[in-house]
């Protein structure tokens, strides 16, 4: 039995006019693009329903259909193409033109549409097009950087122009950012079956230590909506370990790698692999499975996990991990900005790491904010300091003004660790300025914070806090103050013990009883941890020590029952020797 996991694509991948999204159910309907191969890589066609097992976060799925979609003839197919100039070597820069450019002149068909973007490129300006002149010029003008520091923009020179470190942090953000952006673009323009070709050696992002780094996932779940795969190329050929494995000690590769599987394409290494690469691509949007079934959570806007088996022997299953479910009217009036907003660009400061959280309440939830500096910043002259953080509701209404330092200095300082403040029902625009000890700007971040209501008659889990006592009188201390401010931090000393705290409401909108399980690095039950008897509210309290655990990677699951089964949120960490 052949095992893939994948994140679907929920029937709302692509809105339609209003009345004619025949995609978009209330009833939760979900369906999964999928690609089966034997052994010889040839597709396999005719399977039938009962040929496909499917899993969505753990629980069987009755496959109601599974349709062999061929293309071949036509229909429109949009790619985009991330060329990362700031990840490939200047040597091949004219390899990396004419294969691109081939692809264009050869397999690109009358209909089709592309967009390329390089990393600097405005964001806002990405859009499909069908003039080959203009995709051919885009392609033409691509030019590798790797490794090359000197800064060619005003932007580079006002905002990059530090460390070698640092800028390799701010290239990865960027490039994350194109990629966000791209998925965006393909959920709103994106004409038929559409697909990502990412041309990079590969960016490591140092935030997360599980495969795909937590700004790669975030970029995973935005591709996911717009059902698009990503097909990764590297120019350079992978690096072959002493244990024979492929990529063992290049983070970058392994991120794209899992980058590429777990949004339904694959990683090709080397540039004599582009054209097969290339093959494989067009292969899959003209001919795959789409497998229909129905959940039972219905349209909730959460992530949900997914794995596809095929009941026959040397079977290969390639789709994508999970996928986000489509909101509600309700949730998607309550998040749509207001006309008089004014449009921003989001983006993440390398320099700090910060952490949100949300606790519901009568006036829609209590927001709290915390952040720490990172590592990258040691490199540089100077380090942050204190954050001023704006935030303000979509109206424009200031919610919160002022200066933040960060967790675990604010006590008896003059500036607090955290931020609070009550935010209404929908996107909360939070703005801040890192500063050095002097005042002196060094860096911006702009995102958003969704503030959702909770659906009437289901259950609701909110994102868990940690917090990190290195003593018995700092646990105690922390375990009786509801203020206490959670850090954002995953990487903690077995000499440490945890508190985490998380809100949830059960269907009646009252407190929810909420179990938690510590998994391993497998993601295997290890045992379950018990609620303490201090809570306040919605909120549930549970103590990890880490002083038994070995060092390494480990998994909290955060569970509440619901009429339609139990939904969760994960906390991973890594317990450090």
């Amino acid at each position: 039995m052949a095992v893939a996991g994948l994140t679907i694509a929920p029937i709302s991948a692509r809105p339609v006019a209003p009345g004619t999204d025949e995609h978009n159910t209330p009833d939760g309907t979900v369906r999964v693009t999928a690609v089966v191969t034997d052994k010889r890589g040839q597709l396999l066609r005719n399977l039938k329903p009962s040929e496909f097992e499917v899993l969505e976060d753990g629980r069987p799925q009755t496959v109601d259909a599974a349709e062999y979609v061929s293309r071949a003839a036509g229909g429109p197919r949009t790619i985009a193409f991330l060329l990362d100039e700031f990840h490939t070597a200047a040597a091949d820069s004219a390899s990396i033109r004419e294969r691109v450019l081939h692809f264009v002149d050869t397999r690109l068909r009358p209909g089709d549409s592309a967009l390329v973007v390089k990393p600097l490129d405005p964001l806002t300006a990405i859009k499909p097009t069908d003039d080959r002149d203009a995709i051919r010029r885009a392609i033409t003008s691509f030019e590798g950087r790797k490794g090359d520091y000197t800064p060619r923009t005003t932007f580079e020179r006002n905002y990059m122009a530090q460390a070698p470190e640092a800028v390799r942090w701010a290239r990865a953000q960027i490039v994350t950012s194109a990629l966000r952006t791209i998925g965006n673009v393909l959920t709103q323009d994106g004409g038929g079956q559409v697909a990502i070709v990412l041309v990079s050696d590969g960016f490591e992002r140092g935030r997360s230590s599980r495969d795909v780094p937590s700004n790669l996932q975030s970029v995973v779940r935005v591709i996911n909506r717009a059902d698009a795969a990503v097909y990764a190329f590297t120019p350079s050929p992978p690096v072959a370990e002493t244990d024979g494995t492929e990529d063992a000690g290049d983070g970058g590769v392994q991120a794209l790698r899992r980058l590429a599987k777990d949004t339904g394409g694959d990683l090709f290494a080397g540039a004599a692999a582009f054209e097969a690469g290339f093959a494989r691509l067009v292969s899959d949007l003209d001919a795959h499975y789409v497998l229909t079934y129905r959940a039972s959570h219905g349209n909730d806007g959460r992530f949900h996990a997914v794995e596809v088996a095929v009941k026959r022997p040397d079977a290969t299953v390639r789709a994508r991990a999970g996928y986000v479910a489509p909101m509600s009217e309700t949730m998607r009036a309550a998040l749509t900005p207001t006309a008089s907003a004014p449009m921003r660009v989001l983006r993440r400061s390398a320099l700090i790491q910060s952490w949100a959280g949300i606790t519901p309440s009568e006036q829609g939830a209590d927001v709290m904010l915390t952040w720490v500096p990172v590592s990258v910043a040691t490199s540089l002259r100077t380090r942050a300091a204190s954050v001023v953080i704006t935030a303000s509701a979509a109206d424009g209404t200031v919610l919160f003004d002022g200066a933040v330092a960060p967790v675990g200095e604010g006590r008896g300082a003059s500036l607090p660790d955290y931020a609070s403040f009550t935010a209404p029902v929908g996107p909360v625009r939070v703005d801040m300025k890192i500063l050095d000890a002097k005042g002196v700007v060094l860096d911006t971040d702009a995102r958003d914070v969704a503030v959702q209501k909770p659906r009437a008659g289901a259950a609701t889990i909110y994102a868990p806090g940690v917090l990190h006592a290195r003593s018995a009188r700092e646990f105690r201390d922390m375990v009786s103050d509801p203020s206490a401010a959670p850090t954002p931090l995953r990487e903690f000393r077995r000499t440490e013990r945890l508190i985490v705290r998380v809100a949830g409401l059960d269907a009646a909108g009252a407190a929810a009883e909420i179990t938690a399980t510590l998994l391993n690095r497998l993601r295997q039950p290890m045992r379950t941890i018990e609620p303490m008897p201090e809570r306040w509210g919605t909120i549930t309290q549970f103590d990890l020590p880490l002083a038994g655990l070995a060092p390494g990677e480990y998994t909290l699951r955060i569970s509440v029952n619901g009429p339609s089964g139990s939904i969760a949120e994960h906390v991973t960490f890594k317990v450090l020797g």
